[in-house]
């Protein structure tokens, strides 16, 4: 069983293989967001992808999301953990603390406004197995897990 923490950054979850688009050199896999690849990883091959917090990272969202789903197999499911939309304001202050304050990572893009993302998902077959809100005791934001599934 292929299980892939996507865009795991410095904090991968155990149990899970690593992929990002940075270079460190732990990652198990590299996502390439030119052309959308994940590298030395087969169509098909994974059983679940997690992406905690990266959605609001990517820049062109839907096709990354499109290319993603090249990677799952007809019966895996994408695991997605995101700021609610009430708490997004919030989540991007802390974000530019952070990342362009303290780990002076001023090229991390993060969207300045809240997109919907569900929609993408359903649109290319995906609909929601699971949903539940978790609560960020660092911050005192909420996020939401969604589970997809094709299907």
């Amino acid at each position: 069983m292929l299980k892939i923490d996507f865009g795991c950054g410095l904090k991968p979850e155990p149990g899970y293989k690593t992929c990002d688009i940075t270079t460190y050199p732990y990652l198990d896999y590299w996502y390439d967001p030119v052309s959308h690849t994940i590298t030395d990883l087969k169509p098909l091959s994974i059983d679940e992808l997690r992406c905690r917090n990266v959605l609001h990272h990517i820049y062109d969202l839907e096709d990354s999301i499109i290319a993603l789903d090249r990677y799952i197999k007809p019966e895996g499911i994408i695991r997605v953990i995101e700021p609610r939309k009430e708490y997004f304001d919030i989540n991007v202050m802390l974000d530019t603390i952070y990342y362009h304050g303290v780990c002076n990572m001023k090229d991390m893009w993060f969207s300045k406004s809240y997109r919907e993302y569900i929609h993408i998902f359903e649109n290319i077959g995906y609909q929601i197995l699971k949903r539940r809100d978790i609560e960020n005791k660092t911050t005192a934001n909420r996020h939401e897990e969604i589970i997809f599934k094709k299907g």
